[in-house]
């Protein structure tokens, strides 16, 4: 390999010598001193330096070593005949790099895959595990999401500090009555005036066996006439003040505790009552005609618990020693029928309502009343239902009324109030003859005060005795 290469390099730098001769023709030899470099001298130079190379030694002397020994006798070369040889050699140099660069590009181009490699040339065991392994990683993920939303439904809500629980005592929960009225709409009921009062030294033990409750309050004491009609209406209002530390919420409420209810089991307040606020409160009831229990009472109660004040009401009945309603039966006067050509409800204020499908006959109901008299006919005259009034709102109802009855209608007749309120018409002087019709106008004025009366009745009445038909007007109080 080494004997190879040699060879190659001498022929290169042969042909090498040879071009640079033709090039430049030889001169005459020169002397320099007693030597000469001729053709022989070159001869012996080549043929010194292939035997070197034979053997291994690759300088490149180009000097004999019998002139190496005396370089004074050896004529200098020239700087021009030397560049022709090192142009060759760095020449050869760079051929040699060059090539070696592409090889190796060569090499590594042939090594490295293509795109189409990494997609064909991949093992389907590899693909498969890789899959496997981001199958995995999804469900390590969901195992770990599912994990934290499991510890998350698993710890309880944060919950907010719950409020102190107020001691039900007297201290914190306690009324009074300030104020109370009772009104009952019938004659057949009579309210004692001197009657409502506080009772709390009266009920000292009671109390103290029942310490949520302060006061014991009488409303009034109630005489009822004794009768086969139906129940009379009697409104109590009521003015409570919270003399607690607590506040009583909107659905605290006026609760039966004892005896007949009356039409009135519960009354929520409906609204909220600071400590030292007022609140009024209106009981309705319907007191029966026949004897019941002595005594009804209500209180003040809070999710089912009793505190504040006891209200009381007496009621007492009384045997009727008349026809009751109308008075006693009058052979003398005949019976008058009512006829009602004409109504007309004029409200002057939108909060009074007619209802004009309620007009007409109730004799039927009012039967129980109408049997102890020569009454023949109840009729209802009108149906109002107030929505509200902050003022006086007046109702003019006009009727007509027909005399059926063989005489003339006696001096002293009227068309008189005998239950209810009379809203400003107590009564209305006739003076019919038989046989004939009489317009009447009942101008109403109706207050807010007055709103809560359930009925009112008039009827023709001849000194305290009633006759003729029994007219009724209702009223139906529906706030808005």
């Amino acid at each position: 390999m080494a004997s190879e290469a040699s060879a190659e390099l001498e022929a290169k730098l042969l042909k090498r010598r040879q071009k640079c001769e033709g090039a430049h023709a030889p001169s005459p030899p020169t002397k320099k001193g007693n030597r000469v470099w001729s053709d022989e001298m070159a001869k012996t130079v080549s043929q010194q330096r292939r035997a070197r190379l034979t053997q291994g030694d690759s300088r490149l002397d180009i000097v004999p070593p019998s002139s190496a020994s005396s370089s004074s006798s050896r004529p200098k070369a020239s700087s021009s005949s030397r560049r022709p040889f090192f142009f060759a050699a760095g020449l050869v140099a760079a051929l040699c790099l060059l090539g070696a660069v592409v090889c190796r590009q060569e090499e590594v181009d042939v090594n490295l895959p293509n795109e189409s490699d990494f997609t064909t040339d991949v093992p389907e065991a590899v693909e498969t595990e890789v899959k496997r392994e981001d199958v995995a990683a999804n469900d390590t993920a969901k195992t770990v999401e599912a994990t934290a939303t499991t510890k998350a439904e698993a710890q309880p809500p944060e919950m907010e500090p719950a409020e102190e629980e107020v001691p039900f005592d007297r201290e914190h929960f306690s009324a009074m009555v300030k104020e109370s009225a009772i009104q009952p709409h019938h004659s057949s009921v009579a309210a004692d005036s001197r009657a409502p009062r506080d009772l709390t030294e009266e009920w000292q033990q009671f109390l103290s066996e029942n310490p949520t409750i302060g006061q014991v309050y009488r409303l009034g004491r109630l005489t009822v006439t004794e009768s086969s009609s139906r129940p009379v209406r009697v409104t109590v209002n009521i003015t409570l003040t919270n003399l607690g530390s607590s506040t009583w919420p909107a659905h605290a409420a006026v609760q039966i505790a004892h005896g007949a209810d009356l039409g009135m089991d519960t009354l929520p307040l409906g609204r909220v009552t600071s400590p030292g606020e007022h609140r009024k409160v209106t009981l309705h009831l319907k007191v029966p005609r026949q004897a019941d229990a002595p005594s009804c009472i209500w209180a003040l109660s809070l999710d089912g618990r009793v505190f504040g004040v006891l209200l009381l009401l007496e009621l007492d009945w009384i045997e009727s020693t008349s026809a009751g309603l109308l008075g006693q039966a009058t052979d003398n006067l005949q019976s008058a029928r009512a006829y009602v050509h004409e109504v007309r409800p004029q409200a002057h204020d939108q909060a009074l309502l007619p209802d004009l499908s309620r007009v007409g006959d109730v004799t039927e109901e009012w039967s129980a009343d109408l049997a102890p008299t020569s009454v023949t006919q109840a009729y209802r005259i009108g149906s109002i239902e107030v929505a509200s009034v902050a003022r006086g709102a007046v109702l003019d109802l006009v009727l007509a009324l027909e005399n059926i009855g063989q005489d003339e209608w006696p001096e002293g007749t009227e068309l008189k109030l005998v239950s209810g309120h009379s809203f400003g018409f107590e009564s209305w002087d006739l003076d019919t003859p038989a046989r004939s019709v009489v317009q009447v106008a009942m101008p109403l004025k109706i207050d807010h005060k007055d709103a809560m009366v359930e009925e009112s009745v008039w009827a023709l009445s001849l000194a305290g005795h009633s006759f003729g038909p029994l007219l009724v007007l209702e009223l139906r109080y529906n706030p808005r």
